[in-house]
Protein backbone atom coordinates (compact mmCIF):
# COMPACT_ATOMS: atom_id res chain seq x y z
CA UNK A 1 0.00 0.00 0.00
CA UNK A 2 2.70 2.51 0.99
CA UNK A 3 4.09 1.54 -2.11
CA UNK A 4 1.67 2.74 -4.32
CA UNK A 5 0.82 5.75 -2.78
CA UNK A 6 4.54 7.11 -3.37
CA UNK A 7 4.20 6.28 -7.36
CA UNK A 8 6.28 3.16 -7.02
CA UNK A 9 6.27 1.42 -10.84
CA UNK A 10 7.85 -1.49 -12.63
CA UNK A 11 9.79 0.09 -15.36
CA UNK A 12 10.58 -3.85 -16.96
CA UNK A 13 13.91 -4.70 -18.06
CA UNK A 14 14.22 -7.65 -16.04
CA UNK A 15 16.99 -10.14 -16.08
CA UNK A 16 16.43 -14.18 -16.68
CA UNK A 17 16.02 -13.98 -12.71
CA UNK A 18 12.64 -11.96 -13.04
CA UNK A 19 14.23 -8.87 -11.63
CA UNK A 20 12.26 -6.29 -12.57
CA UNK A 21 13.81 -2.20 -12.19
CA UNK A 22 11.55 -0.06 -10.67
CA UNK A 23 10.83 3.67 -10.48
CA UNK A 24 9.69 5.64 -7.91
CA UNK A 25 9.69 9.63 -8.55
CA UNK A 26 9.79 12.67 -5.76
CA UNK A 27 9.63 16.20 -5.69
CA UNK A 28 11.97 18.42 -3.21
CA UNK A 29 9.62 21.77 -2.85
CA UNK A 30 12.05 24.49 -3.14
CA UNK A 31 10.72 26.48 -0.28
CA UNK A 32 11.90 23.05 1.90
CA UNK A 33 15.23 22.26 0.94
CA UNK A 34 17.91 24.29 3.86
CA UNK A 35 21.59 24.21 3.37
CA UNK A 36 24.24 24.72 5.55
CA UNK A 37 26.45 27.33 5.79
CA UNK A 38 30.06 26.40 4.87
CA UNK A 39 32.38 27.77 7.58
CA UNK A 40 33.40 30.27 5.38
CA UNK A 41 31.58 33.03 3.20
CA UNK A 42 33.66 32.57 0.29
CA UNK A 43 33.56 28.24 -1.07
CA UNK A 44 36.69 26.11 -0.90
CA UNK A 45 37.18 23.11 -1.86
CA UNK A 46 37.15 20.72 1.41
CA UNK A 47 33.80 22.71 2.82
CA UNK A 48 31.20 20.31 3.93
CA UNK A 49 27.88 21.33 3.63
CA UNK A 50 24.71 19.29 5.10
CA UNK A 51 21.01 19.76 4.10
CA UNK A 52 17.69 18.56 5.05
CA UNK A 53 14.42 18.44 3.05
CA UNK A 54 10.91 17.58 2.99
CA UNK A 55 10.33 14.83 -0.54
CA UNK A 56 6.57 14.94 -1.74
CA UNK A 57 4.63 12.92 -3.90
CA UNK A 58 4.92 14.26 -7.49
CA UNK A 59 1.75 16.27 -8.21
CA UNK A 60 0.14 17.06 -4.43
CA UNK A 61 1.66 18.52 -1.43
CA UNK A 62 1.35 14.87 0.37
CA UNK A 63 4.72 14.40 2.40
CA UNK A 64 5.99 11.21 1.23
CA UNK A 65 8.98 11.18 3.85
CA UNK A 66 12.83 12.92 4.00
CA UNK A 67 16.11 13.63 2.04
CA UNK A 68 19.10 14.52 4.41
CA UNK A 69 22.45 14.51 3.01
CA UNK A 70 25.78 15.72 3.41
CA UNK A 71 28.41 17.05 0.52
CA UNK A 72 32.27 17.67 -0.07
CA UNK A 73 33.51 20.30 -2.53
CA UNK A 74 36.27 19.20 -4.12
CA UNK A 75 36.68 22.18 -7.19
CA UNK A 76 35.36 25.60 -6.89
CA UNK A 77 34.30 27.73 -10.03
CA UNK A 78 31.48 28.93 -11.99
CA UNK A 79 30.03 25.57 -10.82
CA UNK A 80 31.59 23.38 -7.72
CA UNK A 81 32.42 19.82 -8.24
CA UNK A 82 31.24 17.79 -5.30
CA UNK A 83 30.76 14.26 -3.74
CA UNK A 84 27.76 14.03 -1.61
CA UNK A 85 25.81 11.05 -0.03
CA UNK A 86 21.73 11.56 0.19
CA UNK A 87 19.15 9.34 2.07
CA UNK A 88 15.54 8.89 1.19
CA UNK A 89 13.76 8.16 4.14
CA UNK A 90 10.34 7.08 3.16
CA UNK A 91 7.54 5.17 4.98
CA UNK A 92 8.56 2.00 4.28
CA UNK A 93 12.42 2.18 4.50
CA UNK A 94 15.30 4.39 3.18
CA UNK A 95 17.21 4.23 -0.53
CA UNK A 96 20.83 5.88 -0.11
CA UNK A 97 22.38 7.87 -3.08
CA UNK A 98 26.38 8.46 -3.67
CA UNK A 99 28.79 10.02 -5.80
CA UNK A 100 29.93 13.06 -7.88
CA UNK A 101 27.98 16.01 -9.06
CA UNK A 102 28.07 19.08 -10.06
CA UNK A 103 26.64 22.15 -8.75
CA UNK A 104 26.02 26.05 -8.51
CA UNK A 105 27.62 27.69 -5.77
CA UNK A 106 25.59 27.38 -2.24
CA UNK A 107 22.73 25.40 -3.31
CA UNK A 108 22.53 21.65 -3.14
CA UNK A 109 21.15 21.38 -6.63
CA UNK A 110 22.10 21.28 -9.84
CA UNK A 111 21.93 23.73 -12.07
CA UNK A 112 18.30 24.89 -13.92
CA UNK A 113 17.31 22.27 -16.79
CA UNK A 114 20.74 20.13 -15.64
CA UNK A 115 20.36 16.36 -14.85
CA UNK A 116 22.40 14.35 -12.19
CA UNK A 117 22.72 11.04 -12.42
CA UNK A 118 24.29 9.08 -9.22
CA UNK A 119 24.43 5.63 -8.29
CA UNK A 120 21.76 4.07 -5.77
CA UNK A 121 24.12 2.27 -3.33
CA UNK A 122 21.43 0.55 -0.59
CA UNK A 123 18.60 0.79 1.27
CA UNK A 124 16.48 -0.64 4.01
CA UNK A 125 13.48 -2.33 4.73
CA UNK A 126 11.45 -2.37 1.37
CA UNK A 127 14.44 -1.09 -0.39
CA UNK A 128 17.06 -3.27 1.06
CA UNK A 129 19.88 -4.27 -1.09
CA UNK A 130 18.72 -1.30 -3.30
CA UNK A 131 21.00 -0.75 -6.41
CA UNK A 132 20.46 1.05 -9.86
CA UNK A 133 20.71 5.10 -10.34
CA UNK A 134 18.73 8.24 -9.44
CA UNK A 135 18.15 11.06 -11.21
CA UNK A 136 17.98 14.33 -10.19
CA UNK A 137 16.81 17.48 -12.46
CA UNK A 138 16.26 20.84 -11.01
CA UNK A 139 13.12 22.54 -12.02
CA UNK A 140 12.37 26.11 -13.03
CA UNK A 141 10.79 26.53 -10.21
CA UNK A 142 13.53 25.80 -8.06
CA UNK A 143 12.00 22.27 -6.78
CA UNK A 144 14.30 19.03 -7.50
CA UNK A 145 12.81 16.26 -9.54
CA UNK A 146 14.33 12.88 -7.99
CA UNK A 147 13.75 9.57 -10.05
CA UNK A 148 14.98 6.76 -8.52
CA UNK A 149 15.17 3.11 -10.96
CA UNK A 150 16.51 0.00 -8.67
CA UNK A 151 16.56 -3.16 -7.94
CA UNK A 152 16.47 -4.42 -4.73
CA UNK A 153 17.25 -8.23 -3.13
CA UNK A 154 14.79 -10.70 -3.62
CA UNK A 155 13.09 -8.96 -6.35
Amino acid sequence: MAASALALTGCGGGDDDGDERKRLTLITPAETLRIGDPTESKPNPADVRSFHALVMEPGSRRIAGRLEGSVITTEVGKTERRVGTVQFTLRDGAIVVSGAYASKPDSASPPPGVTVRRPIVGGTRAYLGASGQATQTALPDGSIRHVLEFEVDGD
